[in-house]
Order: structure tokens, then C-alpha cells, then sequence
């Protein structure tokens, strides 16, 4: 049908209005009649659904995901062979149902998953997912034609942990001619596989804040409402979830005067209470001074003994003539990034992350706030999602006590996706999770006296960001403040995951489509590309045929470029199990390409050769057998002109240019990171080798930073040729071959 926009104008507006309320109740009544047509003998009902991911139903892989429950009300089994279940007009037969019985009074469960699981002896899983904002659903005959029952025009809006569906007694209201409109609720208590119960009227009108989360000089008044007649509002400012049972009541303005993460929602009898409304209020010239009163004095156990707790901001840094002003400026050059969780999710002997760092997986990811703040006062967002430690040598609290992190965003905390434009208005908007890097390596917290000398905090970005400027895909990122439950936690490095859904953003198709692997680690898809791969080369690509077929499982020229790009920054922290993405789209079949990641290991001397290095199973691998084909050797050396030669991305200029540019974002937030962190290896944990300073901008920052644009820079492109040249890899002289 035309948009309405090319009726108006011909008709008059009573006209079109009428029209439309026309096709309306044709509509319905054509789908009543259906609904009347088949119900004798439609026993089988959808008596309830899950759509908000919230209730505590994990799938058999552990997955919270959504459900609908059907229930056969007839008093005969119903094979459900070929029926249909579909969230879309449009597609009427989008999932079909394996041959199943439903006993007379029996339910049954199936997970909308999108996993596509129609085995009969185990759990069942539709190809769709449900939309928690609401839409169609519906249960059809094999036919595909036949509506047996159906949720139309769609289900309501699910919040929280709650339910929808048929009430339990729901044919005391009327019988299988029909399902009366009054025989469908919300249910605090969902109870797939069981009887329905725990009735609310649906969830309270959702909470309303006269403010965002802010970075602030002075106080402000913050106002909190819902539209919910009666509703009881309660909130904490401890990072624990306000619930009927916990928190204070609210009942004026709040006077907000020192950094401050409110926690807020809004109750009333009978109803589902509202989201949790999170806001965080930070204060600089308070941060200056924490001291982390109140948090706890131990991190866990590591080799046996108490990880001790740091959380004090260096006084000699905040105080000083030299640093004090630059700090509460630095505290608003970058955005800040308020993660805010009940504090036992992170420091609880038993259960918290922070207590146990080298713990991974599904059952070490902990419900949080994520809040982004910018200083100027732009919108930012606030979003509830999944916590995890991140990374794998800087779990060791001995090695680095500031861990790095990730956020997971799912529906069983919030919104299923961010939807934001994390990373600039161009380029993927919407994210599965996202890392936040803490820094280890060439950090003023590393375990060598070196590497803390060389602490920049701006490697990895810089690689990342030049294997961009080569034409490669890479992880975007930015640098932001992060604080904990409202302590700050230092300088952070936000990047996107180079894993399968960033693949998927990037070309199309779903993350299922695609083979990812973090080092050794798969994290999508399976292995089988992977290992023809690596037989093949290993075997040796010796003639034509054997280095077509590595084209076809290699992208070559992306490769070539990832491999240049580590040469150069001689990377020294790189082996077949850490510090590298691979991946690769199975459907259409495409090569793998590699992802560059945590690069701190790279641009620390001019004259560093790290060219030798080999290990099965890793990119060096795959090189190290590539480079006696001639045919990659070709494609190398025009990767070398293009990107070492004229403009490339790889010449003096330009790389120091985007180092530069870099730099200046951190000039005054690395003050920050010096008075929450500088300090660590000499007066509070003297690890392995020193010599141990307290590492400052000016005297260590700075000096870094300078010497890689005045040395490092300027000399290393002429250098690295001569290396390429002396392996034979590269040559100054004209190809006599090339056009």
C-alpha cells in the first residue's frame, strides 16, 4: 500500500480517515473470523511468554534467554508435527515444530533463542528472538494458513522480570469459542512449564530524573517521578538495586553535593515496579580526594595472602603547585565512563570479580550500570548490562592490580544491544560488548623498570587506529575516565571487540555467519578452515595450485598488511595463544582476516628486529612458510610501497602525525592516571624489578612521548626497509615487472 503521504491530496482528509478505519476493521474481523473458524478444535494456546530476557530461566547452554510456553487445554494429546511458530505477518511459517505430542493439560517450552533447535529430545529453540517493546506472535497449523492462536496486533511491552499471558482461569471468562481480552496479564513471577500466577497489572510508569548523569563544580537538586498514581519511590547510594526492602524513601528533592551514583525506582502494589534508574554525579575537586572510605581494605587472595586494597589518589599530585590544576582539568578532558554494581559483585570473597580476577566465563559476569558522561554536557547514555574482568596476564593481581574489563550488553540486564554512536556518527552504531583496557605492558604498573619508563598508554590505540589508515578493518576506540561505584579507577582505553559481531557490523550478515578466533581461543564457528589452512602452509605452498587454494581461506592482502604493520612496531608480546583476532564470514565463504590487538609491546627501539619469530598455529606461522611463495612475496612487497613509501600510513609523517594527535588527547587525563596509579610500584607494591619511581607526567610522560616523535618516528620507516632489504623481502630498486 502507498504511504498515506500519496493519498492526501486526492481525498478529502475525512475521507482517508475514514478509509483507513475501514481497512482496520476489515482487517480484524477477517482475523476474528480465523481465530472463530478454528478454535473448536484449538486447544493448543501460546499461555505465556517471556520477552524481556530478565527472568531467571537459563537455556541448556546458560543463556537467559526468551521463552513461550504453550499449554493444550483440550482434553486430547495434539501432535504438533509441522505446526508453525512466527513473530511476522509476513512470514507466517518462520519456525515449524519437530514431531512433538502435547498431552491434554500438558506445556511446553520453547526458547526464542534465534538458535534454531528443533531436535524433539532436547530443549527446543525458535530461529527469532522476541522484541520486548511488543509485537506480533502467533501459532499456526502446519498448513501455515490456520491461526490457531495469535497475539494481536501484538503483545505489550515487557520491563523487568515479569510475564505475559493467559491467566490461569481464563476459561471461567469465557470458553474455546474464544479467548476474551480480559483472560490476559502481566505476571510478576513467570512460570514457564508451570502454572501461571502472581498477577500484577502491569509495570509502574517508568521513572523519570530532572537530570542526567553530570561531571559538576556546584551542588544541583534532583527531582525523581512517575506517572503511576500512588507509586512509592526508593532509592540507595551504595551501587545495590533499590527494592521494596531496600533503600530510602523518596519524598522531596535530592540535594546532590558530593560525587554521588543514586540508584532509584518506583513501586506500588499489585504492579511491576519500574527499570532501575541509574545516576551518577561526579565531583572533581572530591574525586582529588578519595580515599576509598568505606570499600573494602582486601582484593581476594593471591598465592595465599590478601591482596590489598588501593584506592587513594596521591596527594603529592593533587595538591601540588605543578599538577593540581591540570588534574581537575584532565578529570574533564576526556568522557567518564560510571560503572555502578552492588560493591559484593566486585569484592565479595566468594563471588566478586575483583576478588577473583583469573575466574572467567558465563558465571563471573555480574549485572551493572554503564554510564557514559560527557564533560561538556552532551548527551551520553546509561545502560544496564553484564560485568566481566577482561584480558589474560594482567588478571594476576601481582601484575597488574588495575584489571581490565568488559561490558555485555543483553537482554536478561536491559537493552540487548548499545545503540549509541560510541565511536564517532560514521561506522557500526550498535554493539554486543565492548572492552575497556586498562593498560599492562610499557605501563607505569608493569613488573619491569623499563617498560614503566616507556608508559605511554597510547600503542595499541595507535596501531589500531593505523591499521585503518592501511584499509584494514580494525577495533575503533577512545580513551575515557572510569570510575567504579563512584571511585575513580583511572584511564581507560574503550575499544570495541574485534570478535564475530563486529565482523558482522562491519559486512553484513548475522554473527552466527561468521568463524572468530581470539589467539587459540574460538569464539564463533568452528575450526575446520582454520586447520586446512594451517596444513596447507605448513606443508609448504611449493607450487600454484596449493597457493590458490591458500587464497581462497586467506584474505592475502589484508594479511600482508597486518603482518607488515606488527613488523614494524616490532611487536614482542605475540605467540599462537594471546594478542591477536582472526575471523572469517562462512556464508558466503570468505578467507580469514586478522584483527591487530593490544599491541603495547611495539615502537620501543628504532632498530628493533623481531622478523624471526615463529609459532604453529599463530600469524607468525603462517608467515614464516608464506614468505617462500612467490606469489605472496609479490603481494608483500606492494604493501611495502603503498604503505612505507610516498603517503602510506607507515611513513615518518604520518605515524608520528596520529601518534601526535593521540598525545594531545591525554596531555592533562594522564595527570589523572598519575595520582590514581603512579605511585603504586614505589610506595605500596615493589614487584620484581625496579628502579621504582613515582611516574609523573613531566618527568616520565613527556619524556616518552618526545622521544618517540623526535627519534623514534623520523628514523624507524628508513630502518625497518633496511631490515625488509636485508631479508630479502624488499628492494629500493624500480620492479622491472611492474607497469
Amino acid at each position: 500500500m502507498p504511504p498515506p503521504s500519496q493519498f492526501r491530496g486526492r481525498f478529502p482528509d475525512w475521507a482517508f480517515g475514514f478509509g483507513l478505519a475501514l481497512l482496520a476493521i476489515i482487517c480484524l474481523a477477517v482475523a476474528a473470523r480465523t481465530r472463530r473458524a478454528e478454535s473448536p478444535s484449538a486447544h493448543v494456546l501460546i499461555s505465556e511468554l517471556g520477552a524481556s530476557g530478565r527472568a531467571d530461566i537459563p537455556d541448556e547452554d546458560g543463556d537467559r534467554v526468551d521463552w513461550i510456553e504453550l499449554t493444550n487445554y483440550g482434553a486430547e494429546p495434539v501432535s504438533l508435527a509441522n505446526w508453525c511458530l512466527t513473530d511476522t505477518f509476513r512470514n507466517p511459517t518462520r519456525w515449524r515444530f519437530p514431531d512433538v505430542n502435547l498431552a491434554a493439560g500438558q506445556r511446553l517450552l520453547v526458547f526464542a533463542s534465534g538458535k534454531d533447535r528443533r531436535d524433539p529430545n532436547r530443549p527446543l529453540h525458535a530461529n527469532f528472538k522476541l522484541n520486548d517493546r511488543g509485537e506480533y506472535l502467533a501459532l499456526l497449523k502446519p498448513d501455515g494458513q490456520t491461526v490457531v492462536h495469535e497475539y494481536l496486533p501484538k503483545y505489550p511491552r515487557q520491563r523487568g522480570a515479569v510475564s505475559f499471558g493467559l491467566r490461569e482461569d481464563w476459561q471461567q471468562a469465557g470458553d474455546h469459542a474464544g479467548v476474551p481480552a480480559g483472560a490476559y496479564t502481566y505476571f510478576a513471577e513467570p512460570s514457564p512449564g508451570a502454572a501461571n500466577h502472581g498477577e500484577v497489572h502491569g509495570p509502574v510508569a517508568e521513572l523519570q530524573a530532572s537530570s542526567t548523569g553530570r561531571v559538576l563544580d556546584s551542588p544541583l537538586e534532583l527531582t525523581l517521578a512517575s506517572r503511576t498514581p500512588g507509586a512509592r519511590i526508593l532509592y540507595t547510594t551504595n551501587g545495590s538495586p533499590p527494592s521494596e526492602t531496600n533503600g530510602l524513601m523518596y519524598r522531596q528533592s535530592l540535594p546532590i553535593a558530593t560525587t554521588t551514583v543514586l540508584r532509584a525506582a518506583a513501586f506500588r502494589t499489585g504492579f511491576a515496579s519500574t527499570e532501575i534508574l541509574t545516576r551518577t554525579f561526579v565531583f572533581p575537586e572530591q574525586v582529588a580526594q578519595q580515599t576509598g572510605a568505606g570499600f573494602p581494605s582486601a582484593w581476594g587472595f593471591t598465592n595465599e595472602q590478601p591482596v590489598a586494597a588501593f584506592y587513594a589518589m596521591d596527594r603529592r599530585i593533587t595538591d601540588s603547585a605543578e599538577y593540581a590544576v591540570d588534574l581537575r582539568r584532565g578529570l574533564r578532558a576526556l568522557p567518564s565512563l560510571s560503572i555502578v554494581t552492588e560493591l559484593d559483585n566486585l569484592f565479595d570473597a566468594a563471588r566478586g570479580i575483583y576478588a577473583h580476577p583469573l575466574a572467567t566465563g558465563r558465571e563471573w559476569e555480574r549485572p551493572a550500570s554503564a554510564e557514559l558522561i560527557f564533560p561538556d554536557g552532551r548527551p551520553g547514555f546509561q545502560i544496564d548490562c553484564g560485568l566481566r574482568i577482561q584480558g589474560g596476564w594482567n588478571r594476576r593481581p601481582e601484575e597488574c592490580p588495575k584489571h581490565s574489563l568488559r561490558l555485555l550488553f543483553k537482554k536478561e540486564y536491559g537493552a540487548a544491544h548499545l545503540d549509541f554512536p560510541l565511536f564517532g556518527p560514521t561506522g557500526v552504531q550498535q554493539f554486543e560488548t565492548v572492552i575497556l583496557r586498562g593498560g599492562c605492558n610499557n605501563s607505569w604498573l608493569h613488573w619491569s623498570g623499563e617498560e614503566r619508563r616507556r608508559g605511554d598508554y597510547l600503542r595499541d590505540q595507535w596501531l589500531r587506529e593505523t591499521a585503518a589508515a592501511m584499509g584494514q578493518p580494525a577495533a575503533r576506540g577512545q580513551f575515557v575516565h572510569v570510575y567504579l561505584n563512584g571511585l575513580y579507577w583511572g584511564l581507560y582505553n574503550l575499544t570495541e571487540r574485534p570478535s564475530a559481531p563486529f565482523l558482522a557490523g562491519l559486512q553484513g550478515g548475522k554473527s552466527s555467519d561468521y568463524d572468530s578466533r581470539n589467539s587459540d581461543k574460538v569464539l564463533s564457528g568452528d575450526t575446520n578452515t582454520w586447520g586446512q589452512l594451517l596444513a596447507l602452509v605448513n606443508a609448504g605452498v611449493t607450487n600454484e595450485l596449493v597457493w590458490q587454494q591458500v587464497t581462497r581461506l586467506l584474505d592475502v592482502t589484508n594479511f600482508a598488511d597486518y603482518m607488515l604493520l606488527n613488523y614494524y612496531g616490532a611487536n614482542a608480546d605475540w605467540d599462537r595463544a594471546s594478542n591477536w583476532y582472526a575471523g572469517r564470514r562462512r556464508d558466503p565463504p570468505g578467507g580469514y582476516q586478522f584483527l591487530v590487538w593490544d599491541g603495547e609491546r611495539t615502537l620501543e627501539q628504532v632498530a628493533d628486529d623481531r622478523m624471526d619469530f615463529d609459532d604453529d598455529q599463530s600469524p607468525a606461522r603462517l608467515f614464516q612458510k608464506l614468505k617462500e611463495n612467490t606469489g605472496f612475496r609479490t603481494v608483500f612487497a606492494e604493501r611495502i610501497r603503498r604503505h612505507c613509501l610516498g603517503n602510506g600510513a607507515l611513513t615518518p609523517a604520518l605515524a608520528a602525525a596520529r601518534f601526535r594527535r593521540l598525545a594531545n588527547t591525554l596531555e592533562l587525563a594522564i595527570v589523572a592516571e598519575s595520582a590514581r596509579w603512579g605511585s603504586y610500584r614505589n610506595d605500596f607494591h615493589r614487584y620484581k624489578e625496579g628502579p621504582y619511581e613515582r611516574y609523573t607526567r613531566n618527568e616520565h610522560w613527556r619524556p616518552e612521548i618526545n622521544r618517540l616523535l623526535t627519534e623514534y618516528f623520523p628514523q624507524r620507516t628508513s630502518a625497518f626497509l633496511r631490515t625488509l632489504e636485508r631479508r630479502g623481502l624488499w628492494s629500493p630498486a624500480p620492479d622491472p615487472a611492474a607497469p
